[in-house]
């Protein structure tokens, strides 16, 4: 993408909410094909160039970080996103992760069985979340 549209593309986006959410996770083949997906602001465009830059010095990829440092909790985690996308106050971006020795990358999810481990793991949480916050992170 041009630089020109780059800057047009990022002039006229806005944070993504609820519905945008539910929008893309249904169709996120068709809107990232047409431009539309949720994006970062430039600050934490910035704290994830500092992350790679981080795990590049310490010879460590995505994965490698991801397997080394994520809470486990018998094989899944769920956590706030380092540099999550921008979204309407209110909404976090949280990514919930599966242990590679426990499940390939290349499994089909089961969307329910995602929202059951997902609520669950933030339950055992409950001493570091607040309820509400729980049930906002989980309305898609």
């Amino acid at each position: 993408m041009s630089v020109l549209l780059a800057a047009a593309a990022a002039a006229t986006f806005s944070p993504y909410n609820w519905s945008d959410l539910r929008d893309h996770a249904r169709n996120q083949a068709t809107r990232v094909a047409q431009g539309s997906y949720p994006r970062r602001t430039p600050a934490r465009n910035e704290d994830y160039e500092r992350y790679k830059a981080w795990c590049h010095a310490r010879g460590l990829s995505n994965h490698d970080y991801v397997v080394k440092y994520v809470h486990w909790k018998d094989k899944a985690a769920i956590e706030p996103a380092l540099a999550p996308y921008e979204l309407e106050d209110g909404i976090e971006h949280w990514i919930l992760w599966h242990h590679p020795s426990h499940v390939p990358g290349s499994q089909e999810l089961d969307p329910i069985e995602e929202r059951r481990l997902a609520l669950s793991l933030l339950a055992l949480d409950k001493a570091i979340l607040q309820p509400q916050q729980a049930r906002n992170q989980l309305r898609l």
